[in-house]
């Protein structure tokens, strides 16, 4: 199969996207098929790295918006474009001999059906990324890798009647390396001593700083901590300044292997973004700071299942908070265990990518 991949990274954005995307990428190149990308030059995108991974990316410009209409307006901070615009860039390449696809993957907010539909007649299948359930699709195949305890009733009005629907853990998007750890995860015994702080590519509101200074204000000394800072991170300065005065702190950029990290980690301090499904698969408790919208439902509804500790919207949320909670922690060893136990049996089913691909080949074969 000829598989493209429209999706986007950028400071405003994140990187989860685009992050997710390669892994799936993985998946389909794994299992013969041919993955090219098309992503928008937008500040602080990946295109670079996806090329690293092999993957040929076509790259559409940031374009300045002159569109008077809101829903351009706002559409445009996002995509580096009008809806209108991004629709006839892409259907330009799409409609190239050499860019044709099989399937046309989208992983983006602001792509819908309007969008969607018209890239009907140049490709064979569409499936849909998503997690927010907020409007229309025009897709065959819809993945949302969420756990909502209404997950078969949320996409009932939103995609096509013979949409095929992949939808909760079993479909995570976990990248090989995450697969093969949760082999080698040796039970948790509910002790702090090693702390994993992670809050994406990017961490726009810079909640890595924060951390950190909780972290500094604690007496328990013998804490050895572990911050990772992706590569779009525009605070590292001040984050190698504070890692520098913090006892046993290691600053981890450009790494490889995550999951090693958190496989050696006690307890975790994070987003509520992707990674979030990457902590539970490995029973790694967590205390989670939600720094977007798209992330409030899903970590509240991870909040009831007892699977993370939500300490709540970024905004209020302070390094004093965060402190109080760690030294809770430290002193009930069981809330822990039972919150690692939790996450390893939400995600007991998880498949990872191959059972995503098995479906777009499944349906590729009914369609041919």
């Amino acid at each position: 199969m000829k598989v493209l991949i429209r999706t986007d990274a950028s400071i405003r954005i994140g990187t989860g996207h685009v992050m997710r995307c390669l892994t799936l990428a993985g998946a389909l190149t794994k299992s013969g098929h041919d993955v090219e990308f098309i992503c928008r030059a937008l500040p602080g995108h990946l295109c670079d790295l996806i090329a690293q991974r092999g993957y040929s990316v076509h790259r559409l410009p940031d374009t300045t918006l002159g569109h008077a209409h809101e829903a351009n307006r706002l559409a445009g901070r996002w995509l580096g474009a009008s809806i209108a615009d991004d629709l006839h860039d892409t259907s330009r390449l799409l409609g190239r001999s050499s860019a044709g696809c099989d399937w046309l993957i989208v992983d983006h907010y602001w792509l819908d059906a309007s969008w969607e539909e018209p890239m009907r007649k140049m490709t064979g299948n569409i499936m849909v990324i998503d997690d927010l359930a907020d409007r229309i699709h025009c897709c065959d195949l819809l993945l949302d890798t969420g756990y909502f305890a209404n997950a078969s009733e949320r996409y009932g009005h939103l995609v096509p009647f013979d949409c095929t629907t992949l939808l909760g853990p079993r479909y995570l998007l976990l990248r090989p390396e995450f697969l093969a750890a949760r082999n080698l995860q040796a039970t948790r015994d509910g002790r702090i001593r090693r702390i994993f702080v992670f809050f994406g590519g990017v961490d726009r509101t810079n909640e890595t700083a924060k951390t950190l200074r909780a972290l500094g204000s604690l007496k328990h000394h013998d804490l050895e901590i572990d911050v990772v800072v992706g590569q779009a991170n525009p605070c590292m300065n001040e984050l190698e300044y504070l890692a520098t005065n913090q006892v046993n702190c290691r600053l981890h950029d450009n790494v490889q292997d995550m999951a090693s990290l958190m496989l050696r980690a006690d307890l975790a301090i994070g987003a509520g973004g992707t990674t979030t499904w990457e902590r539970l698969y490995l029973g790694l408790p967590t205390l989670t700071i939600m720094v977007a919208g798209n992330q409030i439902l899903q970590t509240e509804s991870l909040e009831r299942e007892r699977c993370l500790e939500n300490l709540g919207w970024y905004a209020d949320v302070t390094p004093e908070s965060i402190a109080r909670k760690i030294n809770q922690l430290v002193l009930d060893p069981e809330y822990l265990i039972a919150m690692s136990t939790r996450g390893l049996q939400l995600t007991s089913r998880t498949k990872g990518p191959d059972a995503v691909v098995a479906r777009m080949e499944e349906r590729s074969r009914v369609c041919a």
